[in-house]
């Protein structure tokens, strides 16, 4: 059997290829040396005769089919005009590149031809698909299901998978990989809160820092389907693909089909090694401060409360501020007015430029709300144009325009490229938010959207785009190809965002993640926290204020003010940095840490959400440090209060002590952390 093997800085990925049968996994883990002989792995890797088996049972492979004596679920389903076809591949060769190795497949009977394109990414990681055709003279073969399939690496016992709702995304389910099949998909037209896109293999004992994770994503915004399947007889499969994977009813010879392509990232440094390649080489991040109006005075204002927001903003130190929803023509709720993209009359008598001028006079950039798939039933555009209009239930007062239609897509992109055209718009959010309750074709509908955002980013490069659906609906690693930032969720309240920010940072850059410093209490959760634990939260992403600092205290806008200008003077951490969590004896007690890639310097952040059981809590260690360097440690005020009040050694601390970073890693810094929502914030930086 030949063994075809694919190496990245973080892992090696070994495919035995049999003469007869589909490609089998052989190894994938931890780089290997290059002269590692593999075959006598494959060799030692059969699995024993068993009773209840064929005498030649077929076990997991890349491409398992229906009817070849594989009882898992098949990755490909095709048929013809006698009923459902039984495939025997043959090897059909290698081809390499600097960019990518091809295996081909192909089935002489069917005249089915496949492919497993697989490419190196930066930072370690591989993108994979699956492609299909047929042979031209053999027309007539339809394609019923395709989904990329990955056997279960040996090492692989648990599966992380995320669930979701509306403000409540991102919420891990972890849970040991049982003998059946465990489905998630995505219904709507998107791929929803669930994440169902988004899926972490792993081994039971894998942590933050140590065991073996592999996280695998789709990179297309259309609905995704996981399923992972474990076998009686052990081992198993992961598959990945579209809701409705049948997405070339027609003859395979026009054209062939294909899975969504999908990227891999192996770390044996546990979910912190997931973390450090997320990063990835990314260019330069505008991180730049904004204020965003939304939860600060949702529908209820005007020219003249709008300009007071900008000058407060300006106070804090913003560098940018969004006018979200209701600026257009005939918005005071959200039942009227999607689809009339200009400003509305009453509120913004002389146009936007007058608040403009404001913002800019003030030193800020000027950003803006927009939902440009939608449209409200109570708008000229629908009266105009209601076959325009996907004719759906409605769901939040508004129907989705159909963007099968090619008047449509250039209505959005006409309207889109206007605005950003004749206003200098530096931001651009656009939102997404309902759910396709009915579409005829969810993938025409979704790729159109995807195009007019890559068309928008190509005509309108130094606008900074933020992808938004209801928070995080539609959110993929495939939509950085044309957004700079990600809105997470909806749920602004700062207890809620630290599990979605873990969470999500093992699949993307801790930079694109739009963090917001939220009103107290939280309008979603009702939840009062404090501004300092508020605020330090918000600085571990693209830091932003959702609210009026008009109904803060003086206090609050003096800590907030604070805290922006420490971020940003750190905020290049938050680019370049690498991101890690962890922890200590106390469950209660987090540690997040930014760290410079050549450890000169670090951000960490020692918190805890909950009450504490025990007033002396264990010293928290640092993490990715040189051992051999001395730190100097500044312990960035305001400290929080209580807290602050209980230490013993705050004039230490004010001093800027000095530590080896041996100590720091093995020993850990001592801090109060026993009242709720207390979080400390330690610069550590090399001596000059």
């Amino acid at each position: 059997m030949r063994i075809e093997r694919i190496d990245t800085e973080a892992m090696t990925l070994a495919i035995g290829l049999p003469d007869t049968g589909a490609p089998i996994l052989v190894y994938l883990g931890a780089p290997l040396p290059a002269d590692h002989d593999l075959s006598v792995l494959a060799g030692l890797s059969r699995a024993p005769h068993w009773g209840g088996l064929p005498d030649a049972p077929v076990g997991p492979s890349f491409l398992p089919v229906a009817g070849a004596g594989f009882m898992g679920a098949p990755g490909l389903s095709v048929s013809g005009s006698s009923g459902p076809i039984v495939m025997a591949w043959r090897y059909g060769g290698v081809a390499h590149s600097k960019a990518r190795t091809v295996v081909g497949l192909a089935d002489p009977e069917s005249g089915l031809e496949a492919a497993l394109l697989l490419s190196p990414l930066p930072g370690g990681g591989l993108s994979a698909r699956l492609s299909l055709g047929a042979d031209a003279a053999k027309a007539g073969v339809r394609l019923d299901a395709l989904g990329f399939t990955l056997p279960l690496p040996s090492w692989a016992q648990e599966v992380a998978t995320f669930a979701g709702r509306w403000a409540g995304e991102w919420r891990l389910q972890r849970e040991s990989i049982a003998v059946g099949q465990r489905i998630n998909e995505a219904r709507g037209g998107r791929p929803g809160f669930s994440a169902p896109g988004y899926v972490i293999l792993c081994a039971s004992q894998t942590s933050q820092d140590h065991g073996p994770a592999l996280a695998l994503h789709l990179l297309e915004g259309h609905e995704p389907r996981v399923l992972v399947e474990g076998f009686a007889e052990g081992g198993g499969q992961v598959q990945l693909s579209r809701r409705d994977s049948a997405v070339a009813p027609d003859s395979l010879s026009n054209g062939g089909a294909h899975t969504p392509p999908l990227e891999m990232r192996f770390s044996d440094k546990g979910f912190n090694g997931l973390r450090a390649q997320a990063r990835g080489p990314q260019p330069p991040a505008n991180l730049k401060v904004h204020l965003n109006s939304w939860e600060a005075l949702y529908f209820d204002y005007d020219e003249a409360r709008l300009l007071s927001l900008v000058d407060a903003a300006a106070e804090l130190g913003a560098e940018r501020f969004v006018l979200d929803d209701g600026w257009f023509k005939g918005r005071r709720n959200d039942r009227a007015g999607l689809g009339d993209w200009t400003p509305d009359p009453e509120r913004f008598p002389h146009g936007l430029m007058p608040l403009i001028a404001r913002v800019q006079e003030c030193g800020m950039e000027f950003g803006l709300w927009i939902e440009p798939e939608m449209v409200n039933p109570d708008s000229d555009l629908y009266r105009a144009h209601p076959d325009w209009a996907l004719q759906e239930p409605l769901m939040r007062s508004q129907l989705a325009l159909n963007l099968e239609k090619q008047e449509v897509v250039n209505f959005v992109y006409e309207t889109v490229d206007r605005l950003l055209s004749d206003y200098p718009i530096a931001y651009l959010k656009w939102d997404h938010n309902r759910a396709l309750l009915a579409l005829a074709s969810d993938d025409a509908v979704a790729h159109k959207a995807a195009l007019l955002q890559h068309s928008l980013k190509a005509k309108h490069p130094h606008v900074i785009f933020e992808s938004c659906a209801s928070g995080g609906a539609r959110l993929h690693r495939g939509q950085l190809s044309w957004a700079d930032r990600f809105w997470l969720s909806d749920n602004t309240d700062a207890h809620a965002r630290v599990p979605m920010i873990e969470a999500l940072s093992q699949f993307l850059p801790l930079s694109t993640l739009g963090c917001h410093v939220g009103a107290s209490p939280n309008p979603i959760t009702g939840r009062r926290s404090d501004m300092a634990f508020r605020a330090k939260i918000a600085m571990f992403g693209h830091m932003g204020v959702e609210a009026d600092p008009a109904k803060m205290t003086d206090a609050e806008r003096v800590v907030l003010k604070a805290h922006i200008a420490l971020y940003k003077r750190l905020r290049h951490l938050v680019d370049t940095g690498v991101f890690s969590v962890g922890g200590q004896p106390d469950p209660g007690v987090r540690l997040w840490q930014l760290t410079a890639p050549d450890r000169a310097e670090a951000l960490a952040l020692i918190f805890r959400c909950d009450e504490v059981a025990k007033p002396f809590v264990p010293a928290t260690p640092l993490r990715g440090l040189d051992p051999q360097t001395n730190y100097r440690l500044t312990l960035f005020e305001p400290w929080p209060k209580p807290a602050a009040g209980l230490m013993r050694n705050a004039d230490l601390w004010r001093d800027r002590p000095v530590l080896s970073g041996s100590v720091l890693m093995q020993h850990g810094l001592s801090l109060p952390l026993v009242h709720p929502e207390t979080a400390w914030l330690v610069h550590v930086e090399t001596l000059p």
